[in-house]
């Protein structure tokens, strides 16, 4: 099966087929991860049951596979909504250590086992909150202090577009740090990263009549060297916001 072949040597050669290399320090960080991860999942519930043994490929590879294909500065301050077991924050993180990272989930049983998987992996400059969006957004440490907001199929995009508004910072400026090549699209600062499947054409259309939103650009995520049964039609949906 599928399962037993896609462990960490496997995600290391499809990474490299899809123009992103993981030195083996990173694989070796993200393969301490995924074993925190499991074992967490005995206790809480972080992932599905289902996809433990595909935790690399339907996981791992999926919160990386945004890096395929786009940029973010190296130094940006990133907020994960919704990030449940630290995904897709903390593999995205572990291939960009300069990121500042806050995850953030509404449910503090899993905000504890992340804060544990974080300490234990000594991850640096990395916050985990517990709460609400719509409470987060209030606090003056939150709202307006990020570059971007990443979140995975938490919601329709609408709804992630109200909820990540307010986080995002207000004033144009320039970060200088660069992750990728030119060859890969950059996304601009002060934009919403919602990872999606599926027919979207409803929710985008949506997502456009709400407040502050500029530009919507979806990217396909598909991944070189999968076969088509493993390889689902994953996209990440970019969302920019209109200046204040």
């Amino acid at each position: 099966m599928l399962a037993k072949d896609c462990g960490a040597s496997w995600f290391q050669s499809v990474c490299l087929k899809n123009t992103l290399t993981v030195v083996n320090a990173q694989l070796e960080l993200l393969e301490r991860y995924v074993g925190l991860l499991l074992q967490w999942n005995r206790k809480v519930n972080l992932i599905s049951r289902k996809d433990e043994r595909n935790v690399w490929e339907r996981h791992i590879l999926h919160s990386v596979s945004l890096l395929f294909k786009v940029s973010i500065p190296t130094d940006a301050r990133v907020m994960d909504l919704g990030t449940g077991g630290g995904l897709p924050g903390i593999p995205i993180k572990i291939l960009i250590p300069t990121l500042s990272l806050t995850l953030v989930d509404s449910i503090k049983k899993k905000t504890q086992a992340v804060a544990d998987i974080v300490h234990q992996l000594s991850l640096a400059n990395v916050v985990v909150q517990c709460g609400r969006a719509e409470d987060l957004a209030k606090r003056e440490e939150f709202r307006n202090q990020f570059d971007y907001v990443i979140a995975r199929g938490i919601a329709d995009l609408k709804q992630l577009v109200e909820w990540s508004h307010p986080f995002l910072k207000s004033e144009r400026y320039e970060l200088t740090g660069t992750s990728a090549s030119e060859r890969k699209i950059f996304i601009r600062p002060q934009a919403l990263v919602a990872l999606k499947g599926g027919n979207l054409d409803n929710e985008i259309e949506s997502a456009r009549k709400a407040k502050h939103v500029g530009e919507i650009r979806v990217i396909d995520l598909s991944v070189e060297g999968l076969e088509l049964a493993h390889n689902p039609a994953r996209k990440a949906v970019m969302v920019h916001f209109q200046q204040s």
